[in-house]
């Protein structure tokens, strides 16, 4: 019975990540092998995965949409700002307006004589970094917590690297560096993750 618990709650994962290292949880929590939990959800149709050109698209407008909230709250708050910088790089955005305006910002930020993020729109350059940084300048962005906030964008990207090892194994299965970063990978996003099957269980 609990078996089939987790097994329903992984039929509701349609990201490919998640469902991987969920699978791989519950084979070592129960003793059960990989290939006889994919060949279950198989039989029971737990495959199912959203279309094609619909998911990116949505996970990529929420994703843009953390990244700009985020670059906006920090804008507003030197706190906030110095957090993220010691906390991310430019790597992490995923936007290229965001790495643009956050590499912009690592870079003249520590310049500043006073935290007056809105005296920098005058020596940009660039208009589609300007227009984006006065828009985040005054753009009321609702209260969030930012250190979550930072940490869903660290998520976001390790699952972008997941994803991108998992095509470079598949073009090339017997490089075992690429199976050592996947599996170092792995081990990090289970670190920052609440354990989807104790959550499950409990």
């Amino acid at each position: 019975e609990r078996i089939d618990l987790l097994l329903d709650a992984l039929r509701q994962l349609d990201d490919p990540i998640q469902r991987e290292l969920f699978v791989a949880d519950i084979s070592h929590s129960f003793g059960i092998s990989t290939g006889a939990l994919i060949s279950s959800l198989r039989r029971s149709g737990g495959n199912r995965m959203p279309p094609a050109e619909e998911a990116p698209s949505s996970a990529m407008l929420a994703e843009a949409k953390l990244e700009m909230q985020l670059l906006g709250m920090a804008l507003k708050d030197e706190d906030n700002y110095n957090l993220l910088a010691n906390e991310l790089s430019v790597d992490y955005f995923n936007s290229k307006v965001c790495r643009q305006v956050f590499s912009f910002l690592q870079t003249k930020v520590p310049k500043l004589e006073h935290w007056n993020p809105a005296a920098l729109l005058d020596d940009i350059e660039n208009n589609e970094i300007k227009n984006s940084m006065a828009e985040l300048l005054f753009e009321d962005f609702h209260l969030a917590n930012i250190s979550k906030m930072i940490r869903d964008l660290k998520l976001r990207k390790l699952k972008r690297d997941l994803e991108a090892l998992d095509k470079a194994i598949n073009q090339d299965s017997g490089d075992l560096e690429l199976l050592k970063q996947k599996e170092t990978l792995s081990r990090e996003y289970r670190r920052m993750t609440k354990r989807v099957v104790n959550k499950v269980l409990s």
